[in-house]
């Protein structure tokens, strides 16, 4: 709930904390951590489950995002998938720093990648840099995870 409503007022956000001896799995090269809170805060405000989901290039992709630690911002318009391979997703979408571990989704609203740069990146196939934004592409999260945290995950469970 760190975001303003429809009138510009911000609203009242919660706080969660890791849970000590709880679940920790972490990978610097895919650049994402997965964390166990202290009770169950997806009862209250849901989850987002991972799951293999092909994507293709000049496909729409979405961004639902905290931009410089300021309150959650959407962007939805003109955001188009410019390149596609390896480990990552490249994307052309309005973002700011402070936006890593994003959920990028597709029009579907599946999440397919998580945000973790943006500015001048190299498209690895071409050497050359390019003005875009780019996630880690969530089937390769899920096959570096442990295969029963990966299930865990791709379900939604959180016992």
């Amino acid at each position: 709930m760190y975001e303003e409503n429809f009138q510009g007022e911000a609203q009242q956000p919660d706080e969660y904390r890791a849970q000590v001896d709880g679940i920790f799995q972490t990978n610097s090269a895919l650049d994402y951590t997965v964390v166990q809170l202290v009770g169950e805060p997806g009862n209250q405000w849901g989850w987002l489950s991972l799951v293999e989901t092909t994507i293709r290039r000049r496909e729409r992709v979405n961004i639902i995002q905290h931009p410089l630690g300021q309150p959650k911002q959407i962007s939805l318009q003109n955001n188009f998938v410019e390149y596609l391979g390896g480990d990552v997703v490249q994307y052309v979408t309005s973002t700011l720093n402070g936006s890593s571990g994003s959920p990028v989704f597709n029009d579907r609203w599946d999440v397919v990648a998580l945000h973790h740069a943006g500015g001048n990146i190299l498209e690895p196939t071409t050497q050359r840099r390019y003005f875009r934004n780019e996630g880690i592409l969530v089937s390769r999260i899920l096959a570096d995870l442990p295969p029963e945290l990966a299930e865990r995950i791709r379900s939604g469970t959180t016992a």
